[in-house]
């Protein structure tokens, strides 16, 4: 009796073992890979239809990527589709693809100018909302097309859409810009007083020379863009928020100019609350560099020539700084979370700013306090500039 119930019992087991297997093969949605085509970019521009956007998602061709550059066609295909919100046009590029458009590998999320001049926050629930697109996917601007900047011929990858993505992860990795996924751009819109932004790509070139590079920051009022800071102007903002991770500075001299290298940086935001009602944004930055190159004949490797170029150097971040910090004034965006700062610090005085803050922020003033530091000249003692 006992073995026979043994027998049972394996049986049972091998049967459930069988029908688990069964039950794993294939998908549980009912939707195959080979149904599917796998989106790694989207952009969206304004539509030539009243009322609609343009949507452009970048699929990857599985069959071409594989194959060595030069060896058939692009790794990539876009495709474009008006509609009335997001959703409607990938669905409709059903008929044009003969697959439907699958976004959780989806990199990067493109807005063109003109639709970011309009506003964004609309075609932006979507992404947010629906289970299989990613977060954590990259935000950008094209200053010109969405659908433009993703039909290129990147040197490096296979797919415009990854070197896009590339180029931004860099630029975080460095701290040369500001680097914004979905989910904390959607959180900036959100915010009391924060501007969003978001890195801005540009066309640079022609036919298959033509690359992307990043040439500015999209700076957001609300969920509008409402004008671009510079290279410079976004280091001075990323100085203050204690975000340059690694620069180059080109230093001014009396007498010529110095190269410094950044190894490290950081950077404190302080809300002062006068007694007059005035607001004071006191920003210290605190330095530290290596002499990279030097065009001039004085050795600055002498202890007073250091002091000389420490001084230079603090006033050219200062000026970077005073930079970032009037563009924002002059376009009505808080781009440092100052706002933020203050609710949390002063709360009573919030209350009475937070109803009209981007425009109180037009009457903040700075102060900056610099601490740079240049530990190190290289291996040179001396200019290698012939002797008098």
């Amino acid at each position: 009796m006992r073995k026979v119930c043994r027998r049972l019992w394996r049986t049972g087991l091998a049967l459930c073992l069988s029908l688990s297997l069964l039950s794993a093969c294939g998908c549980w949605s009912g939707r195959e890979l080979t149904d599917l085509a796998v989106v790694m970019g989207v952009g969206l521009d304004r539509s030539d239809r009243p009322g609609e956007i343009l949507v452009t998602a970048q699929t990857a061709k599985a069959a071409d990527m594989g194959k060595k550059e030069g060896g058939g066609g692009p790794a990539y295909w876009n495709v474009s589709q008006s509609g009335p919100d997001p959703l409607s046009a990938l669905r409709d590029m059903t008929d044009t693809a003969g697959r439907q458009p699958y976004l959780s590998h989806n990199q990067i999320l493109i807005f063109g100018r003109e639709l970011a001049e309009e506003g964004i926050q609309s075609h932006l629930d979507y992404f947010l909302r629906d289970r299989e697109s990613r977060t954590n996917v990259f935000v950008a601007v094209a200053d010109g097309s969405a659908a433009g900047l993703l039909d290129l011929s990147p040197p490096l990858e296979r797919l415009p859409a990854r070197q896009l993505y590339g180029q931004i992860k860099a630029g975080e990795d460095t701290g040369e810009w500001p680097a914004a996924d979905l989910l904390g751009f959607a959180n900036q819109l959100m915010e009391r007083s924060r501007a969003p932004l978001a890195p801005l790509f540009c066309l640079v070139g022609e036919g298959e020379e033509k690359t992307a590079q990043i040439m500015g920051t999209a700076v957001f009022r609300e969920d509008k863009m409402a004008g671009v800071l510079t290279e410079t102007e976004t280091r001075g903002m990323l100085w203050c928020l204690g975000k340059v991770d690694g620069a180059v500075l080109e230093v001014p001299l009396e007498d010529g100019r110095a190269g410094v290298e950044i190894i490290s940086a950081a950077g404190y935001i302080e809300p002062v609350c006068e007694q007059d009602g005035s607001i004071l944004m006191r920003v210290r930055v605190e330095a530290e560099g290596h002499m990279s190159a030097q065009g001039g004949d004085d050795n600055l490797s002498a202890p007073e020539e250091i002091d000389r170029l420490e001084a230079a150097l603090g006033r050219t971040i200062q000026a970077e700084i005073e930079a970032s910090f009037q563009k924002a004034q002059d376009l009505h965006t808080d781009i440092y979370g100052l706002g933020n700062l203050i609710h949390r610090q002063h709360p009573a005085r919030w209350k009475e700013l937070e109803e009209d803050w981007q425009e109180s922020f037009q009457q903040v003033r700075l102060e900056v306090q610099m601490d740079a530091r240049v530990s190190n000249t290289g291996r040179l003692t001396q200019p290698a500039f012939p002797k008098e």
